[in-house]
């Protein structure tokens, strides 16, 4: 498979896969680092800093979803088109979806978000939101899980994990 231009953003699952471990590892990081200015309102050098990977990295594979500032300083745009791997929940488990979009991955967030909330308080007025919803990825269909009985099955057969949204590098 031939490389990627250096520089050209990661738009789908041929791209990302194209990258090796190291670089996957990196671009998610870039990836996350957008989300992060954006919800915290943070520089580039403070996000890069706390999410360890470099400004330059962050610009290499994101930096089409910066922009400058009137201060000369970068600032996240409102949404970008960057494929993501993210962990979804199904009535089986968890499966690997590839999405294209910072609106598309928080929306998943925010259903794991929920799911996590319903696992640790019973609560799952979070949850609500989602019924009925289903996550349209290529061809495929995915229902949101919603339904305690079967959240409360994957939760005790312990096929939940919370530690990462992002499915990781291989």
């Amino acid at each position: 498979m031939p490389r990627r231009k250096a520089g050209a953003p990661i738009r789908g699952a041929q791209a990302y896969h194209a990258l090796r471990p190291r670089e996957r590892e990196t671009y998610l990081r870039s990836v996350n680092a957008l989300s992060w200015m954006r919800d915290k309102s943070w520089s580039l050098s403070r996000t890069a800093r706390e999410l360890n990977v470099s400004p330059r990295s962050i610009s290499k594979y994101a930096g089409s979803a910066l922009r400058r500032d009137a201060r000369g300083r970068y600032a996240p745009r409102p949404a970008d088109r960057f494929y993501r791997e993210l962990n979804f929940m199904t009535p089986d488990g968890p499966v690997v979806v590839g999405v294209h979009g910072s609106r598309r991955a928080s929306e998943v967030a925010r259903h794991a978000a929920a799911v996590k909330r319903f696992g640790e308080t019973g609560d799952w007025e979070g949850l609500r939101p989602f019924s009925g919803k289903r996550l349209v990825v290529g061809a495929q269909e995915l229902e949101y899980v919603t339904d305690p009985d079967v959240l409360t099955r994957l939760l005790e057969a312990g096929t939940v994990s919370f530690e990462d949204l992002y499915a990781r590098a291989t």
